[in-house]
């Protein structure tokens, strides 16, 4: 009786446990190149680890940026992963080595070349950390612990009441007056790419400006005083790109009704932008 007991007690720790298997997920982008040996540049390290790439962790393997590698270390503060790159079986490996840092959610990267070779520095930059469980066979993301209260701000923001406040032939804007945010509905291409980028990296530089006329123009982009608002997000509502921009001095987008509002946004850093004309208000 006590061996059955013993065996059963053993079937219930594992078989639970299995269901909890799930995979880690790494959204990374490289934010600092300085530290590479100035015998290597930003476009050599870019060939084995890309600006933007993802980590894939299940147990002991891992995909660096698609590249089978091994964990070497994963507790509570950080997954080390390590990749043996061959360029002939006959000839002496390269290693790609990549820390994750989990306090401060910043990874760094560096490729450990053959001997005689000199080492070629580290990249470094940071991930959004995500856990895919594969409990019933569904892909439940879970947020990271810092980002819970910024996900908390942003939910305040999109359950807000908004107002359809101008509109053109691509593009829809609303107006929530209570916290001062312009929620942006478009469907144009560079507003979709602007949008992909928002929504891989948050930290994106993305500006908003705009000016009234009288008159139909063609939009320059020198037309436009860009601003970088208090807050902005990207979200999808199933296939609508939906762009939250959030700052005091937006509610003047309700002014000059009567006249077109030309409205701009652009990434800063990359000089990427769209603009739109909306039509005449009545109201």
């Amino acid at each position: 009786m006590k061996i059955m007991l013993n065996i059963f007690s053993l079937a219930l720790f594992v078989i639970p446990f299995s269901n909890l298997l799930a995979t880690e997920n790494l959204n990374c982008s490289t934010t600092d190149y300085s530290r590479l040996s100035h015998n290597y540049n930003k476009k050599w390290m870019q060939t084995w680890l890309p600006e933007k790439f993802e980590v894939s962790i299940d147990g002991d393997n891992a995909f660096l940026a698609y590249r089978k590698g091994k964990v070497t270390s994963n507790d509570n503060s950080r997954i080390a992963i390590s990749h043996k790159h061959y360029f002939n079986k006959s000839q002496p490996y390269s290693i790609i080595k990549f820390i994750y840092f989990k306090t401060t959610s910043k990874f760094t990267a560096s490729v450990i070349m053959p001997s005689g070779y000199l080492p070629s520095g580290s990249i470094w930059g940071k991930c959004e950390y995500t856990i895919s469980s594969n409990d019933n066979n569904t892909s439940n993301k879970i947020a990271k612990k810092g980002d819970l209260n910024s996900n908390l701000k942003q939910k305040e923001i999109v359950d807000g009441e908004f107002k359809l406040v101008r509109s053109s032939s691509s593009t829809d804007l609303f107006y929530n007056i209570k916290n001062s945010t312009v929620l942006v509905k478009s469907n144009s291409k560079y507003y979709n790419k602007l949008h992909k980028r928002l929504l891989d990296d948050p930290d994106t530089d993305i500006r908003i400006g705009f000016f009234w006329d009288e008159e139909k123009k063609k939009a320059k982009k020198y037309m436009f005083q860009y601003k970088k608002p208090n807050q902005i997000f990207a979200k999808k509502d199933g296939i609508i790109r939906e762009m939250y921009i959030k700052d005091n001095s937006i509610n003047i987008i309700t002014e000059d009704l009567k006249k077109y509002l030309y409205v701009s946004i652009t990434d800063y850093n990359k000089g990427m932008w769209v603009a739109t004309r909306t039509e005449k208000s009545e109201n």
